[in-house]
């Protein structure tokens, strides 16, 4: 009796093995968002909302976006996390969203640009990454010629040393990153929103005038593609390595929106901008894909829906 007894459990055991294993419904209810301004919501306009705040609001979640910081870069985000504070709202978290990199290219490409400037104006003063920054976001006609050569030197960009640089860097940063928050918290489900290319909308409908004072603005958006592309791939590369990492893919959603999800303007001389932030459209494009990706996981999935780490997350 005892032999069939135990015949019969481990058969059941055998079956049991063989059954495909259903993925549960998780409780999601801390959320933690890092990042940079992308994250913080700075270019929005009076009233408006960050991405987080929305997705907070309509999942539910509690949401921490104290850490998110105008102008961080990966590096900065490495160091926060070793902050005291830091470390106790990832190691509470359910869910964490990241914004990261954009920084990294854009201080690369001012400085590829400031390097080119002050060798063709040795006689000048410095021209910096700082003043560069300055410079486009306070554009003026005046400002016509330098930007004209600033637009110039971007296509050289992306084969220079300092494009290059740049994204070994991000890469480790990234890498390191991810394996400091699982060393944190192993369990908590993780979405990495890749780049978008902010002057996709606004080159497509530029103020013909200036293409009359010599200012190609092509040149800014393929510039920014190149950059942006490479920046995604390596994003990428380094989410495939972990487990509950996804990778958000905004550039394909923000690239199919016929509305101009960014801050930038080319077709209205008065208010000529090159501001690479998300408006009001942008952010809620953002809280649409990642309200979606909360949504699945607190639903019940299919093993084949099972999130893991090479996913890359596009609701179209």
């Amino acid at each position: 009796m005892r032999k069939r007894w135990l015949s019969a459990l481990l058969c059941l055991c055998l079956v049991l093995s063989l059954l495909p294993i259903a993925a549960y419904a998780q409780t999601l209810e801390t959320y933690v968002a890092l990042g940079d301004s992308i994250t913080t919501g700075y270019g929005l306009g009076e009233g408006a909302q960050s991405f987080a705040k929305q997705v907070a609001t309509a999942s539910g979640l509690t949401l921490d976006d104290a850490l998110a910081t105008d102008g961080l870069t990966s590096a900065g985000l490495l160091a926060q996390l070793s902050d005291a504070d830091a470390k106790t709202a990832v190691t509470g978290a359910d869910f964490i969203t990241i914004t990261i990199g954009g920084n990294d290219l854009l201080g690369a490409l001012y400085g590829y640009l400031a390097e080119k400037y002050n060798a063709a104006h040795p006689e000048e003063p410095q021209m910096t990454a700082e003043k560069i920054t300055e410079k486009l976001a306070s554009l003026t006609m005046s400002d016509v010629n330098l930007v004209k050569e600033l637009i110039g030197y971007m296509p050289g960009f992306q084969n220079s040393d300092a494009a290059e640089n740049a994204l070994t860097a991000y890469s480790a940063n990234l890498t390191a990153i991810l394996s400091a928050i699982r060393m944190l918290n192993s369990d908590v489900q993780v979405v990495v929103l890749n780049q978008y290319n902010p002057y996709k909308q606004a080159a497509e409908n530029p103020n013909p005038a200036l293409t009359i004072v010599g200012v190609d603005i092509s040149e800014v958006f393929g510039a920014f593609e190149a950059g942006v592309t490479a920046l995604n791939g390596a994003t990428a590369a380094v989410v495939n390595g972990y487990a509950n990492v996804q990778v958000a893919d905004v550039k394909t959603v923000f690239d199919k929106e016929e509305t101009n999800p960014c801050n930038a303007n080319f077709s209205d001389l008065d208010a000529l901008s090159f501001d690479i932030h998300p408006n009001a459209t942008g952010h809620q494009l953002l809280a649409d894909m990642v309200g979606e990706i909360v949504e699945e996981l607190q639903a019940p999935s299919t093993p084949s829906s099972t999130v893991t780490g090479d996913t890359t997350f596009d609701p179209n």
